[in-house]
């Protein structure tokens, strides 16, 4: 992570969005006093810090580990961030309150940009996003610690809300959201996101990825969770392996570059 020139290295859980484990006391504290970032602001803008130029800015409810995909980081690599922060901007929400700072702001939109997905995939998969909706308060704040945490016994428990939420009959569709990306500027790469059909038996990766318009035949790499997937992998059993928290599948195709 990098601010006015100034850099320190903080270790984050792949499952987190961005901005959510930039808000954490520790995360927080790490920025404040040894970047300087503001104490508040009214936005946190991250760009991927490494390519050629700064790209557009990443979306900060971006997972860190599909950030990490997108640049080709394993677990224990360097995955570079540049932060800004920014004043005088028009906030989104006109309900802020006053004595809410930036990061409590950029929080609570990551955590809404993550219940909305939720929501999204559980409609896809169950007709239905009743249970999404009717979440009980202590097992949304449950499943969204987990996220943010990432440690494997509060991810544990946001699995079984997670199962109880897509109760019911499954329709024949997986949502997946695909990042199309050449070379290794994430900040850059397109994005797609849509319930893929396996109706048909056998339906792979490389078949959905081709449905979001990917030129399969340029693929260099598949990334989800870190995991290399290849093209001729089942898509529901991918789906069943690595799907995110909220319910997607994150496949991160590296195409390779043309002249």
């Amino acid at each position: 992570m990098s601010h006015d020139g100034e850099s320190t290295l903080v270790r984050a859980p792949r499952c987190a969005p961005l901005g959510a484990f930039l808000a954490t006391a520790r995360a927080r504290s790490a920025l404040t006093k040894l970047l300087r970032v503001p104490e508040d602001f009214d936005a946190l803008e991250a760009r991927w810090d490494g390519g050629e130029g700064d790209g557009r800015a990443l979306a900060l409810g971006t997972a860190v580990g599909t950030c990490a995909d997108g640049a080709r980081r394993r677990s224990d690599d360097v995955y570079g961030v540049a932060l800004r922060a920014v004043n005088g901007r028009e906030r989104l929400d006109a309900s802020d309150a006053a004595a809410d700072d930036g990061w409590g702001r950029m929080e609570r939109e990551c955590r809404h940009a993550f219940f909305n997905g939720l929501k999204e995939a559980t409609y896809a998969t169950r007709a239905s996003a009743a249970r999404a909706m009717t979440m009980s308060s202590e097992d949304a704040d449950a499943m969204w610690d987990a996220v943010v945490r990432g440690d494997a016994d509060t991810l544990r428990r946001a699995e079984k809300v997670g199962d109880a939420v897509r109760e019911g009959r499954k329709r024949a569709v997986v949502p997946v959201r695909v990042y199309e990306t050449r070379g290794d500027d994430f900040a850059n790469a397109t994005f797609a996101s849509a319930p893929a059909s396996v109706e048909r038996r056998g339906t792979t990766v490389g078949d959905a990825l081709r449905a979001f318009g990917v030129d399969v035949d340029a693929v260099e790499i598949v990334l989800a969770q870190g995991v290399e997937v290849g093209l001729d992998f089942d898509l529901e059993q991918t789906y069943e392996a690595l799907r995110h928290a909220d319910a997607f599948l994150y496949l991160v195709a590296h195409v390779a570059s043309t002249l």
